[in-house]
């Protein structure tokens, strides 16, 4: 971290501010997911998982909210972008990768499986849709901005019935255990 605020003040090139404040984030990170880790296994398995969704993706959100003030919007989808594909591919392949050199058979709350499916679809839907208007019907940055406001609105509206679902009204098909 010293070195990032040292090349900022001595104004080096932006490439190496933004290398050496990469590299102060990543103990961060770290430690930020022992923590979850630690806080997580007195919470119990429903407010584990979501203590690791959300400190796990703490990094994108500190990314987010300084590039939105900043007025760089493209930046804030490519990350989004890039959580998910790298969630999906990397994350959740090495998750079965690993498993399956371990045990022959995998076992898994198919409940919980379905429930997680259902809502990344619905997010990858909530993604093509305003791309999707924004190419073919419209021109018009308002519009689209417009339409994402909504689709934004409505994932989140969405996110917190599935908290309410997952924490309070159907608790009982999240802490089966393997």
């Amino acid at each position: 971290m010293p070195l990032g605020i040292f090349a900022y003040i001595f104004d080096w090139p932006s490439g190496c501010i933004f290398f050496f404040n990469c590299l102060a984030i990543i103990p961060l990170a770290n430690l930020l997911s022992f923590v979850t880790e630690d806080i997580a296994l007195k919470a119990g398995p429903a407010n584990a998982g979501l203590l690791n969704a959300t400190f796990g993706n703490a990094t994108e959100l500190i990314i987010s909210v300084f590039a939105l003030r900043a007025g760089e919007i493209k930046i804030v989808q490519s990350s989004m972008l890039d959580s998910i594909i790298s969630n999906i591919l990397l994350v959740l392949r090495t998750c079965f990768l690993t498993g399956g050199i371990k045990y022959k058979t995998q076992k898994f709350n198919q409940t919980v499986a379905q429930t997680c499916s259902s809502l990344m679809i619905l997010a990858c839907i909530s993604l093509i849709i305003p791309a999707t208007f924004n190419i073919s019907l419209s021109n018009d940055d308002k519009e689209t901005l417009l339409l994402s406001c909504g689709t934004a609105i409505i994932l989140l509206l969405v996110y917190m019935l599935y908290l309410l679902f997952q924490l309070k009204t159907h608790s009982h098909l999240y802490d089966e255990q393997f």
